[in-house]
């Protein structure tokens, strides 16, 4: 039997022991030191974007940690295993890792000592990963850790809460409030150094004011954010930040500063660890670089592209995003009122009920997409009414983003960009 492969292992793994030993200033236990030199080495490698590398450090680390009872520990590597699955794509990986956090906590909740801050932060993030809480359930987790954190001393703890309480309110479009934890951990880490944190931080101050409109803004945000990821020497996020840009060009209509930022984007990753990332991308390329595309329709997002106007949220008009989904899904194909009675509104068609609900709902439609457009119908470029009813202009090439899978939407707000 050749044992030099498995010699020459255990000499390394000494040697990370002895290093973990003396960064923590004390004498551990081989164990315990061990699964921390891999678990730093992990970090090391998901800074660096090799996520395979860190997966199997990580995954290392759970091995030999499973010797020891520290819950956090594990709950911390796990959530960092989680977030690389996510980016994968793998949801049964996902599920697994999902499962034993739950595990973890469930064992911390027996003993009273454990509920401190950190918990309740842990907790909050759990019910995120599962999507299986309410948005306030999750938010009292994630204040209820922030105010223990104020009273335990812990501002790190403190500072991931009010981020996590920040992007609750940013999933579910609450700019205003999102903006004020923001605001808040701003404030903070200019008592605490905390580079990844703030990095992120303006990473989501981006995302946020690009879905405001404040262009601008955003693309300042962005600056921020990757100045402090190089100054870390990160370069995980950098595909993210690179696609940030290319969207915020593209509602400005600069289509070819946009497609530069994408084709920029793609070759900074390994398509086949960040495959989410890249299905975002290769949707954007392919919006951006056909001239030809006159609208692309992401109802996943609830966001339309028009050539002409940009980038027009459709996230509270739930009703005129369907119909026209149904309408541009077969270009040139007539619906009378009968069909969109049944079809959107899911009734029988009747005039009393639904002929002011039709023309209320087609004008308001026609509005957005065509707001210097012609009164008359022969002048309209999108929406066109025959006497069979109303269609999708067939001489009007139109784009449907690809959506999700199902199984992936489930963790949707898994995010990779959010610290762990």
């Amino acid at each position: 039997m050749d044992t030099t492969s498995s010699h020459t292992e255990l000499n390394a793994d000494s040697v990370m022991a002895l290093l973990a030993s003396k960064i923590q200033g004390t004498e551990l236990p081989f164990d315990v030191a061990l699964a921390q030199s891999y678990y730093r080495l992990g970090k090391i490698y998901y800074d660096k974007s090799d996520l395979l590398a860190a997966r199997e450090c990580f995954l290392k680390t759970l091995e030999i940690s499973k010797r020891n009872a520290d819950g956090d520990f594990r709950y911390k590597v796990l959530g960092f295993l989680i977030r690389i699955a996510s980016e994968a794509m793998q949801m049964k990986e996902v599920d697994l890792y999902v499962q034993e956090s739950k595990e973890i906590l469930v064992a911390l909740s027996q003993n009273p000592e454990n509920i401190n801050c950190e918990f309740y932060y842990n907790y909050g993030m759990l019910g995120a990963y599962q999507h299986n809480i309410t948005e306030e359930q999750a938010r009292e987790y994630f204040y209820k850790s922030y105010q223990k954190s104020l009273k335990e001393n812990r501002p790190e703890i403190q500072s991931k809460a009010l981020y996590a309480l920040a992007a609750n309110y940013f999933f579910h479009n609450d700019f205003p409030n999102a903006i004020k934890y923001l605001d808040h951990l701003n404030e903070l880490l200019k008592v605490i150094d905390k580079k990844y944190i703030r990095a992120t931080m303006f990473l989501k101050f981006a995302r946020i004011y690009s879905d405001m409109g404040e262009l601008n803004k955003a693309l300042n945000y962005f600056d921020l954010s990757q100045k402090d990821f190089a100054e870390k020497s990160c370069w995980n996020l950098f595909g993210h930040i690179l696609l940030g840009k290319a969207l915020i060009h593209k509602k400005k209509g600069d289509y070819a500063l946009a497609l530069n930022y994408l084709q920029l984007a793609k070759e900074s990753i390994n398509t086949k660890v960040f495959k989410r990332l890249n299905e975002q991308i290769t949707n954007e390329i392919n919006d951006v670089s056909d001239s030809s595309i006159g609208m692309s329709i992401d109802k996943l997002n609830r966001k339309i592209y028009v050539q002409s106007l940009g980038e027009i949220d459709f996230k509270h008009r739930f009703v005129l995003l369907e119909i026209l989904f149904l309408l541009a899904l077969k270009p040139g194909i007539y619906y009378t009122k009968e069909d969109l009675a049944q079809t959107i509104w899911k009734n029988e068609y009747s005039p009393l009920i639904h002929d002011k609900l039709i023309y209320t709902s087609i004008s308001r439609l026609r509005k957005l997409l065509e707001p210097a457009g012609g009164a008359e119908d022969a002048q309209r470029r999108y929406i066109i009414r025959g006497k069979d009813g109303y269609a999708y202009n067939p001489q009007i090439k139109v784009r449907f983003h690809k959506e999700v899978d199902i199984q992936a939407d489930k963790y949707q707000n898994i995010d990779l960009t959010d610290p762990v």
